[in-house]
């Protein structure tokens, strides 16, 4: 020790003990175009976004300028072809400091994002058939209604949000960004009552404590024409009657979520929720509400007995909601095969060449990974085979993981009884933490799923 104390003072005395590292440079980008079309640089976020009109091929963009501090080189160069499909990583090397940005081109696109009648009422958004519909109560006169709406930045919009228009026939709003244009029909249909509800533990969703599912059901307030929020503890007392809606979601979250128990309120209105599934009561259970599915008096999880074995998904862990992992890349699961066309999977952002590929986080993103699902395999135990799974759970396996683990499952209608589908994947996640949610490119998905499989458990499979 002494011998090492007498070297470690000499060398911290030596004048000729200097880093060869170079680390007094400037990296950054300080102008950049892409076939010809300048880039907008965030030197702070470390993102270039490059618009291109709205048709543009994307697959092969020429790096036509490259601005950088004296000294610095950068991953890409002038005359370098690019696929721009997709974000490009670019790294920006000045002596021994570095800084990686993100270029993504982005084409003209007008749409609107958020659309209101009479400030209440939301809007169903369509941006692949391009319409918009809203659902009113019985009694709201349509030939006078107050519409607000909002647009993605540079968009304008006409008519213009806060007029009063006539919705007694067709009407039609005309959406400009640079070169797009997107013209929307618009419907408001006058229904009676509601068809989707979320319930909670809590009195209300302001009261909700975790945010996770907090979140959700905001969402769902927000998106799902004519939505209600109920409670468990309304639903025991009778004052709620669950025969009044089509579909029930129930999205559960627990920190560390290693087979967390039934809460009371939910086991207390087992009976309800039963005789509501048995008499065509439709279920959307996610995270892990899809325990749900055990018999009733299975260990501390407790459900209404949905899937023919009895048993809940048998592969369950999370992590807490302070502490969330951050993900190095895109997180996704994959559609079973023969399934691509189910109505759940309509409508969502596939990256090309990926159709069975669902992604619903992107890089940077803060997830507890908490999972609900059925692990196929002789080294778990229960599901050898996901024949197996099939014939035993009664279930469809609409998607996987990458282990072929079960994520997504649908429970068929049998006789009189409603459908059910569980989603128990990690990467279906309503809230982070460390961002906003719905900032993630990805998130999309989530939303499009949920309104998916809402409609699609609302519509009667005889028809």
């Amino acid at each position: 020790m002494l011998v090492l104390a007498v070297a470690l003072m000499t060398g911290g005395c030596n004048k000729n003990d200097v880093s060869d590292l170079v680390l007094d440079r400037t990296v950054e980008v300080l102008g950049i175009s892409i076939d010809n079309y300048e880039g907008v640089i965030d030197n702070k976020a470390r993102k270039i976004k490059v618009g291109v009109p709205a048709t543009y091929d994307l697959s092969a963009m020429k790096v036509t300028g490259l601005s950088l501090p004296e000294g610095a080189e950068a991953s890409i160069k002038v005359g370098d072809v690019l696929c721009c499909q997709l974000p490009v990583d670019v790294r920006i090397k000045n002596g021994d400091v570095y800084l990686d940005y993100v270029l993504e081109v982005q084409r003209d696109n007008a749409v609107i994002e958020t659309f209101y009648a009479n400030g209440l009422y939301s809007g169903r958004i369509d941006n692949n058939t391009n319409t918009i519909v809203v659902n009113v109560p019985k009694g709201t006169d349509i030939t006078a209604v107050a519409v607000t709406y909002t647009c993605n930045e540079g968009t304008t919009c006409t008519p213009e949000s806060g007029s009063v228009i006539d919705f007694s026939g067709y009407v039609e709003f005309v959406a400009k960004h640079n070169t797009a244009t997107r013209v929307y029909a618009v419907t408001i249909n006058v229904v009676e009552g509601g068809t989707a509800c979320f319930v909670g533990t809590a009195p209300s969703i302001d009261l909700l404590e975790n945010m996770e599912e907090k979140t959700a059901a905001q969402w769902m307030i927000k998106n799902v024409p004519m939505a209600e929020y109920v409670c468990f503890d309304d639903i025991v007392s009778g004052t709620v009657d669950l025969s009044n809606y089509k579909v029930v979601w129930w999205h559960m979250h627990a920190n560390n979520g290693d087979n967390p128990p039934t809460p009371q309120s939910a086991i207390s209105a087992i009976h309800a929720f039963r005789n509501y599934y048995l008499n065509g009561g439709n279920l959307l259970l996610t995270r892990y509400a899809s325990f749900y599915i055990a018999n009733e008096d299975a260990s501390n999880i407790k459900g209404i007995g949905i899937a023919k074995d009895g048993r809940w998904p048998n592969n369950s862990w999370g992590a807490n909601e302070d502490h969330p992992e951050i993900v190095g890349g895109p997180w996704s699961f994959f559609i079973t095969a023969g399934h691509e066309e189910h109505p759940i999977f309509q409508g969502l952002l596939y990256n090309e060449g990926e159709p069975d590929k669902v992604y619903t986080c992107d890089t940077g993103y803060g997830i507890t990974n908490s999972t609900a699902q059925w692990h196929i395999g002789v080294d778990w135990g229960g599901y050898n085979t996901i024949e197996d799974w099939r014939t035993l759970t009664g279930g469809i396996d609409l998607a996987h993981g990458g282990d072929g683990a079960v994520v997504m499952a649908e429970f068929p209608n049998e006789g009189t009884h409603g459908r059910v589908i569980v989603i128990g994947s990690g990467c279906y996640d309503w809230y982070s933490s460390a961002m906003d949610a719905f900032s993630d490119r990805y998130h999309v998905n989530v939303e499009r799923m949920t309104l998916n499989a809402i409609d699609y458990l609302s519509t009667d499979v005889n028809n």
